[in-house]
């Protein structure tokens, strides 16, 4: 296993083509935030070594698309990084899992599913409007 540390590339012409030559990203984020490099990894079928907090659980499923470590346990990261069953053959075995997610995760898509949920929470609080009606 080696980890490397790269310069700052250009996203569409450098990144994601650099990303298809890896077996996995390491993504040890600490918020709760969702990073977009997930679905960018997971875009070019490139699965994740992430933490385990709620932005990644919204995108990446443990054993299917990523491998999850706790939040802030640098020595659990080190564990599963020398862990001997992380081989290429397991991490191209998450590979195919990525890239359905990342298909499925188009900004249309994300946009209706949001749509959804507010539609959903605002149910009851709204007026209704006339039919045929777009404001």
């Amino acid at each position: 296993l080696r980890v490397r540390i790269l310069p700052e590339v250009a996203y569409a012409t450098e990144f994601l083509p650099l990303l298809r030559g890896y077996h996995a990203a390491l993504v040890p984020t600490t918020g709760d935030e969702q990073p977009r490099v997930i679905l960018d990894a997971f875009s070019q079928g490139v699965p994740v070594i992430a933490s385990d907090t709620a932005g990644n659980r919204e995108v990446a499923r443990d054993g299917r698309d990523a491998i999850f470590v706790p939040a802030g346990d640098a020595a659990a990261l080190a564990q599963v990084l020398a862990d001997p069953s992380l081989t290429p053959q397991r991490l191209r075995g998450l590979a195919d899992a990525a890239r359905d997610k990342a298909a499925a995760s188009t900004h249309e898509m994300m946009h209706d599913q949001r749509a959804g949920l507010v539609h959903d929470a605002l149910k009851g609080h709204m007026p209704e409007r006339p039919a045929g009606s777009s404001r």
